[in-house]
């Protein structure tokens, strides 16, 4: 008794608020528009790229649209989900208006849950999964906590509103393999398999995500260091260069293709944090580009070692669910095609590749292509690649090249990967305080690696060159 005059009393509220804002917002025109949806007893969120944070479909109003043309519209964007407009939930402090939406049919989600306790809801055909969307869910009201959400304080209002909801069904799944492509079949057939070990995965999992940490471009500029130490300053502009083109050239051919991850298809609880497109393999095409630069400078123990490195990385990404067989071997072409055209160019007579490689003209290339992906594809990824190259451009041209900086000890490069490991600490720290501002976390995103590669620049020892040490010598 006492639960459903909590309830009356709720519904009571709602009324008289939603009656408040229908008198008070004639004529007010929101900044945007977001949908409330109860899925089988639970809330319908949204996992974003950009700030990392949960929260509710929506986004902002095109010029000629209505608050609930723009509801629905995020809706289907975000989650490929169908829906209509009921009432006028909520309004928000910053001029947004928050509907309860109801979908017109069942939705469809997995039985597999993600780390927020959440059934993960299939978005792979959603028009905006990998470019403002990372995942979305279903995910039980009590599980939505206020640190976890990109906007706290509407949490407490969220939670009120829920239980007068009306609760729409769901349909689970364990995969969705008919989706994607036939011959993509019998690979998702056997990643399928291989997640269901319950005996070999969960042991095989934290390997394979270490793995990943030590390919990722964090710790590929914790090392350009060691690697200016060991080869030299030419070999590490190399190194630069060439990862920097199959980055940019694969990125650009997975928005081109947009082949899901097969993660959209066959979750995993151990790896559902990964998203996006996965042909070619960007990470694989990017190590093939350097192992080939290291190729003819290495012994062979330490080739065949390098070989070993570089299987354990593929089967990684495939017990991820992160590429496809096809993806790996693509991606690992296009790195060696990359890195054995720099390996001849090196070994050509008469032909100077540090002139080219440090040169404007070769940089601005590169930012002509990303600028195009860019103008093809409003993504946060190409946002950073354009900045990133913009910067070590820049400094390139005006540190690297301009300033004799060849030759350090063991201690600089210590001192210069410590570091590098405060900075990322202290920007991943910095992080949490800008997390529900869209437009800023962009812009620490966009930031984060080419400040680390400023401070690993900035900290190269100036020394004078060896024409002037010879004059002051004489």
């Amino acid at each position: 008794m006492a639960h459903f005059a909590k309830l009356v009393v709720s519904l009571i509220v709602l009324l008289m608020s939603f009656n408040t804002y229908s008198s008070t917002l004639e004529g007010v025109r929101p900044n945007g528009a977001v949908c409330v949806i109860k899925i089988d007893d639970k809330l319908l969120v949204t996992s974003e790229i950009i700030t990392g944070k949960l929260s509710l479909p929506g986004g902002r109003l095109d010029s000629d649209e209505f608050p609930e043309q723009a509801a629905l519209r995020e809706l289907y964007e975000e989650a490929g989900i169908k829906a209509t407009v009921t009432r006028l939930l909520l309004f928000s402090d910053k001029y947004s208006f928050i509907y309860e939406c109801l979908p017109q049919e069942p939705v469809v989600a997995f039985n597999t849950l993600n780390r927020f306790g959440g059934n993960i809801v299939p978005i792979h055909a959603a028009d905006h999964y990998g470019v403002e969307t990372k995942s979305a869910m279903l995910l039980p009201i009590d599980k939505l906590v206020e640190s976890e959400y990109r906007y706290p304080r509407r949490v407490k209002s969220i939670k009120t509103a829920f239980p007068s909801l009306v609760n729409a069904p769901a349909l689970y799944v364990d995969e969705v393999i008919e989706e994607s492509r036939i011959w993509q079949h019998w690979s998702l057939k056997l990643y399928s398999t291989i997640i269901s070990d319950t005996a070999i995965y969960p042991l095989v999992l934290p390997i394979a995500n270490l793995i990943e940490v030590f390919v990722s471009p964090l710790t590929f500029l914790l090392l350009l260091p060691w690697i200016y130490w060991r080869y030299g300053r030419p070999f590490a502009l190399e190194v630069m260069f060439v990862v920097s083109a199959t980055s940019i050239f694969c990125t650009i051919v997975q928005y081109l293709v947009a082949q899901p991850l097969p993660l959209a298809y066959v979750p995993s609880w151990g790896s559902s944090h990964f998203y996006g497109f996965s042909f070619p393999n960007a990470q694989v095409a990017s190590l093939i580009a350097v192992a080939a630069l290291f190729k003819h400078r290495m012994q062979w123990q330490r080739k065949t070692a390098l070989l070993i490195l570089l299987t354990v990385l593929s089967g990684s990404e495939l017990l991820l669910g992160k590429s496809f067989l096809v993806d790996i071997l693509v991606g690992a072409m296009i790195g060696y095609g990359f890195g054995s055209v720099f390996v001849s160019l090196e070994e050509r007579k008469g032909l100077n590749l540090q002139r080219y490689i440090s040169s404007w003209q070769s940089w601005l290339a590169m930012l002509i292509i990303c600028a195009g992906g860019l103008w093809l594809w409003q993504v946060p990824v190409l946002v950073d690649s354009f900045v990133m190259v913009t910067t070590m451009a820049l400094l390139v041209r005006i540190r690297l090249v301009a300033d004799d900086v060849s030759g350090l000890s063991l201690s600089e490069v210590i001192k210069m990967s410590t570091a590098l490991a405060l900075v990322f600490v202290c920007l991943h720290i910095l992080k949490a305080t800008i997390a529900s501002e869209s437009l800023f976390s962009l812009i620490y995103d966009s930031l984060f690696y080419p400040s680390l590669f400023v401070v690993l620049v900035a900290m190269l020892p100036k020394r004078p060159r060896l024409t002037e040490q010879k004059n002051n010598y004489e």
